[in-house]
């Protein structure tokens, strides 16, 4: 048994006062050690409780509760109005046990103050519990001050209707804070963020957490931010990672996030009933959602994002309604887009999804649970095991994109009445109407249905992908030569290249869209060697004239040398070459819409049985 100190801080027995006539209100001290085995227990001094949820089970509204130094292995429910005051914040622990599938300690009662512990290990292996969490709190008038929050799924979560929180002096390690939490209650006010909340760190960076503030930019040395009624904020150059919601912006306008690293967190950057906000060419992986649009969020632009292994590239949720979604490298992920609603009356429609680059996800498109009147155009879909997925929802438009290899389905739907499918590129060019498999229940049966896209494209459509490059031109920071742009685009970027002689020979080790400005005047000059080699997958190169891969000595110098898979050869100039486009030990290639002179295309033989498209 510890020793007790019979004399008690005046502030611990005068920091309660009565909070209603009507209810039984005391101002006595209840203790807890978990040394005290044996018993008896009484939550006296002498014969202390030995859990913290018997204290709080035989506390009256209004006692404070003093816990010894010591490892508390219990989830807690807080549903009296006291005060838990731990001995030391570092050695009275709160253990979830990694089995909690709502908190450690769930605070239900208004007027509670939680100070002086660790609360740990909230969390639960079953992913449906994602909410778990070290502290949540439905109840208003509660502080939770100078305590240590480490390690749990979330580290406190607050439901909406929840105000008067503080949330002050505490330590969090690989945890954070989410405001509001709508899930339970299903509605959501300004109020529900507006707290206070100061003096926080995660993993020994600043919580910022700041309300009503305008034209300002967010310090890069954060731990977590959250903005709440904001105007004209940047958050530029952080590098957030384990935490839970590394950005949440609530009720902002004219924001912008931008070239930011985000990694590692149990949720995600959130934006709640925000608008006209920008979230651009920020880096993303191994979040729940890497950006989502959540709750009334309307009319912001997300552009030029690399998010990856994730649960959800990039969401639209809960009534998120025309906002852009466009040029994203959206790879590796569950699913690379969700379009879905929460509260199942409140949908996400008119949000219009664009050129990005939408690979090796499990799923690339999901649309489901009523979401409407979306657009899905000019994406570049490949690679996933399904393209796109609809389920219960109508008046999507799903147009001029580019399916290739997503295995086993490029697309699907599930009880879905009417969408609409046009222009897209299936896999290969089509002459006929492409035929899109589902299912509808009628009556509790469930049937075969198609849809049609009746008008399929027999070449791909142009789409840029990822981040632009640009060479020749005048403007600021352009390339002057086509090779070097490559040296420095990542995978899955595009190089647009204006008119102009480049007298080079081109390599392409990785994926991406060449581009030129117009075929007739964009010339790359092989100066009498290879002038364009093709050694990536999923390349597409469009036009350029490709000329002058001319050697006396040898024979096989070739305007484009295709080794890679998968490319993509159109609208292009391929002229006085001594071969044209030599195809050698590569499959799924597609040549077309180009002008040949001088010379033409060699498939060597060893791939003549090979798939290609050569109209």
């Amino acid at each position: 048994m510890k020793s007790y100190r019979i004399i008690i801080p005046l502030f611990i027995l005068l920091f309660n006062l009565p909070i209603s006539n009507s209810l039984p209100i005391s101002n006595k001290t209840i203790y807890v050690d978990d040394e005290n085995v044996n018993g008896p227990w009484d939550g006296s001094i002498e014969h202390p409780y030995r859990y913290i949820q018997q204290a709080i089970d035989n506390a009256t509204s209004g006692d404070t509760i003093f816990v010894y130094s010591g490892i508390y292995y219990e989830n807690i429910i807080v549903y009296k109005s006291v005060d838990l005051i731990g001995e030391d914040r570092n050695r009275v622990i709160i253990d979830g046990m990694r089995v909690t599938k709502d908190a450690v300690v769930n605070i239900t009662a208004p007027d509670v103050t939680l100070r002086g512990f660790t609360i740990e290990n909230g969390w639960c292996e079953d992913e449906k519990f994602w909410d778990a969490s070290g502290i949540k709190i439905f109840s208003s008038n509660v502080k939770i001050k100078g305590n240590v929050i480490s390690f749990n799924r979330l580290g406190v979560t607050v439901a909406t209707g929840v105000t008067s929180l503080t949330i002050s002096d505490n330590i969090f390690i690989d945890d954070g804070i989410l405001l509001g939490c709508y899930v339970y209650n299903k509605r959501m006010t300004k109020e529900d963020f507006l707290h206070e909340i100061s003096n926080n760190t995660v993993n020994g960076k600043p919580l910022y957490y700041y309300k009503n503030l305008y034209n300002s930019i967010i310090p890069k040395d954060a731990g977590q931010i959250i903005l709440v009624n904001c105007r004209n904020v940047t958050i530029r150059g952080v590098n957030i990672t384990h935490t839970d919601f590394s950005i949440t912006i609530a009720f902002c306008s004219n924001c912008t996030i931008e070239k930011s690293t985000i990694t590692r967190t149990d949720g995600e950057l959130i934006l709640f009933n925000s608008n006209n906000n920008t979230i651009q060419n920020n880096v993303i992986s191994y979040t729940l959602h890497g950006i989502c649009l959540d709750f009334n969020s309307r009319y912001n632009v997300v552009r030029y994002n690399d998010i990856s292994n994730s649960w959800v590239g990039i969401s639209a949720l809960t009534s998120s309604n025309n906002n852009l979604i466009y040029r994203n490298k959206l790879h590796d992920n569950a699913a690379g887009v969700l379009l879905a609603p929460l509260i199942h009356y409140m949908k996400p429609y008119d949000n219009d999804i664009s050129r990005n680059s939408i690979y090796s996800n499990n799923v690339g498109v999901q649309i489901q649970d009523g979401s409407f009147n979306n657009t899905i155009q000019r994406n570049n879909i490949s690679k996933n095991k399904e393209g796109i997925l609809l389920k219960h929802s109508d008046n999507n438009l799903i147009r001029y994109n580019y399916f290739n290899r997503n295995f086993p389905i490029s697309a699907i739907f599930m009880n879905c009445t009417t969408n609409f499918w046009d222009h897209n590129y299936w896999n290969r060019a089509r002459i006929l109407p492409k035929i899109i498999f589902g299912y509808k229940t009628i009556d509790g049966i469930i049937s075969p249905w198609i849809n049609i896209d009746r008008y399929p494209l027999k070449y791909p459509p142009a789409i840029y992908r990822g981040n632009i490059l640009y060479v020749g031109g005048r403007g600021e920071g352009n390339y002057s030569s086509i090779q070097s742009a490559i040296s420095d685009a990542s995978s899955g970027d595009t190089i647009f290249v204006y008119s102009g002689i480049y007298h080079e020979n081109v390599t392409i080790d990785k994926e991406l869209s060449l581009i030129g400005e117009n075929a007739d005047t964009t010339i790359i000059d092989g100066i009498g060697n290879d002038t364009v080699t093709i050694l990536a997958e999923n390349i597409k190169l469009s036009g350029f004239t490709i000329t002058n891969a001319t050697d006396e000595e040898d024979i096989s110098t070739t305007g484009i040398r295709i080794v890679g898979s998968n490319n993509i050869i159109s609208d292009n100039i391929i002229m006085d070459n001594t071969i044209g486009v030599f195809i050698r030990r590569a499959t799924n290639i597609t040549i077309c819409n180009n002008r040949f002179y001088n010379n033409g295309i060699i498939i060597s033989p060893y791939d003549w049985d090979e798939n290609r498209h050569i109209p």
